[in-house]
């Protein structure tokens, strides 16, 4: 009786790894949900992908169930996920999936358009500019940014869903994709010398030297689909449309062998008959007009920059204008100035000195208040000094010593959101003498 139990254990055994094999064998050659997905958006130079990765699948599930494309806003998440200090890394500009989904559900969610992304605020000009992310004197301002103001927090709304994991195994992930036909969170170690913007990702001997020599680095993505041909899987990333291909990118079976990480999330929507998905509020389209841009050399060589113009529709968006000094070739025509202009790196002591890391000057407008219009006048326009001292360093004189370049200052106004980051709407370029 021990026998025959035991004959039929094996049996059953058998016959559900070959059927699991089986229906590995079958399913479709490529899985490609690219089209299924919302738009690419782009993180800029914040560690924020986990918060773009979670929202990248929910906003493509509310898309299957209410044959609606939205946008949603992970600047709200991220603020409550940092002032709630109940995250798991409250000092940092990252998170994990599991807890942006906490406050997701604790919180609610508003629109991109009601509390936009911003830049990261330790950028030159924000309010953390003069402190390094990881210092631990940066305050919370630096990671959770502003706080939504009433008018934001009270259209927030709440969407029932489920948040389920996926087998952490090849077969699991390919019959989950061939299947269920939905995205999935992925997290794996990355370094930016083994991703380019290429776009592709690929498992080699010296990947995880450099991973251990830079520390715990990685990145959270989505994965939309998989090519058996090509022994990859397809990534939906949040580097903008100018990485990769239109913002899609590769990572081959061998590298998701090796590292196959944490956080293989997908979500499903439940009582979808039940939620209400509030209509996005109006977003009149942003315009602008008659800026213009003058630079002026004073007697004691600092260089003034001034800026007029009007913008309309801003809403909670920033808008930051910037003048930094530049090398370009003494024989570079006028027109080709912008593709050959070179920053010049100050030393350590400079940067020390100048408390920043390249010769510039930034003005940065802040969405304190909801702004229709923005007005610098030409009775009061926005003025920028690049001081004379910069002209005077090392690595500025260094730059151009060989005679084979020259100084100028590019200047320039930009508006940003999180499509086309700093989207330029001017720039001028002065030629020093």
């Amino acid at each position: 009786m021990k026998k025959t139990g035991l004959i039929l254990l094996n049996l059953f055994f058998f016959i559900s790894v070959f059927s699991q094999k089986t229906e590995i064998e079958n399913v479709p050659r490529v899985i490609d949900l690219k089209d299924s997905m919302t738009a690419i958006k782009d993180q800029d130079y914040r560690s924020s992908c986990s918060y773009f990765a979670v929202l990248a699948i929910l906003e493509t599930e509310i898309k299957r169930v209410y044959h609606k494309e939205v946008n949603l806003s992970e600047q709200f998440v991220i603020y409550n996920s940092k002032h709630d200090r109940k995250c798991e890394y409250p000092n940092t500009e990252c998170s994990g999936p599991n807890e942006n989904f906490t406050m997701i559900k604790k919180y609610g969610l508003v629109y991109e358009q009601s509390w936009p992304y911003q830049p990261s605020y330790f950028l030159k000009g924000y309010p953390c500019g003069d402190i390094k992310e990881g210092d631990p004197k940066a305050k919370e301002l630096c990671f959770s940014q502003q706080k939504p103001p009433h008018e934001v927090s009270k259209q927030a709304f709440n969407i029932d869903f489920n948040v389920n994991m996926i087998e952490n195994n090849m077969d699991s992930v390919l019959m989950f994709l061939a299947n269920k036909k939905k995205p999935f969170t992925f997290r794996f170690p990355l370094d930016d010398y083994n991703w380019s913007d290429s776009g592709l990702v690929y498992w080699n001997d010296s990947i995880m030297a450099i991973e251990e020599a830079a520390g715990d680095r990685h990145h959270i993505c989505v994965i939309s689909g998989y090519d058996l041909n090509k022994q990859v899987f397809f990534i939906h990333n949040s580097y903008g449309k100018a990485w990769g291909k239109e913002g899609y990118g590769t990572l081959s079976f061998e590298y998701f062998k090796k590292y196959a990480g944490e956080y293989l999330y997908y979500v499903t929507i439940s009582n979808p008959d039940k939620n209400i998905l509030p209509p996005p509020p109006e977003a009149p389209k942003f315009e602008y007009k008659n800026i213009e841009i003058k630079h002026q050399k004073n007697t004691d060589q600092s260089i003034d920059i001034t800026f007029t113009g009007e913008m309309q529709n801003i809403g909670w968006h920033s808008i930051i204008a910037r003048s930094i000094l530049v090398t370009i070739p003494n024989d570079g025509a006028t027109e080709m100035m912008e593709d050959s202009a070179q920053y010049i790196d100050l030393s350590d002591e400079e940067k020390a000195l100048y408390k920043d890391e390249y010769p510039r000057v930034v003005f940065v407008k802040l969405p304190s208040s909801f702004l229709k219009t923005f007005i610098w006048p030409h009775n009061d326009p926005l003025k920028l000094t690049l001081p004379k001292e910069l002209l005077q360093y090392e690595s500025v004189k260094n730059s151009i010593k060989d005679g084979k370049r020259r100084l100028a200052i590019i200047s320039s106004v930009y508006y940003f959101d999180e499509v086309d980051n700093f989207k330029k709407l001017k720039r001028d370029f002065y030629i020093l003498k």
